[in-house]
């Protein structure tokens, strides 16, 4: 499995932040492919911290979606049962081996929204 984004560190006069891009953006040499912009690490991480808290809320609508997974839908049930593991634990820290079991991508719009998407299925816009 490949991440869609790859870490790097900008110096600026507050010293070196760490920010996250598509990795898609220059994946032909001089060539630029994806037009996303950046984000900063930290609020890459409140945005996942955001969007588990949606999640909670709708607790509820997701476990009945996840019931109906059929037998053939076994990687979808793997993948619920990780993420029902995470929005029914009452961790408030980030946790990023946590986010890695559970999480598909994490897109920028244009309009600076942030759309999250989980490896079962279910995306979250904030």
């Amino acid at each position: 499995m490949r991440r869609s984004v790859w870490q790097k560190n900008w110096t600026t006069s507050r010293g070196k932040r760490p920010v996250w891009h598509c990795n898609n953006r220059y994946k032909v040499k001089g060539v630029q492919g994806c037009t996303n912009r950046y984000i900063d690490e930290e609020t890459l991480q409140q945005a996942f911290l955001r969007a588990l808290e949606i999640l909670r809320e709708n607790k509820d609508t997701l476990l009945e979606k996840w019931a109906n997974f059929s037998e053939d839908q076994k990687l979808e049930k793997y993948h619920s049962e990780q993420l029902k593991k995470l929005v029914e634990s009452d961790q408030t820290a980030f946790d990023g081996r946590r986010m890695c079991q559970v999480l598909e991508k994490i897109a920028l719009g244009e309009d600076g929204c942030i759309s999250i998407k989980f490896l079962e299925g279910t995306e979250v816009d904030l």
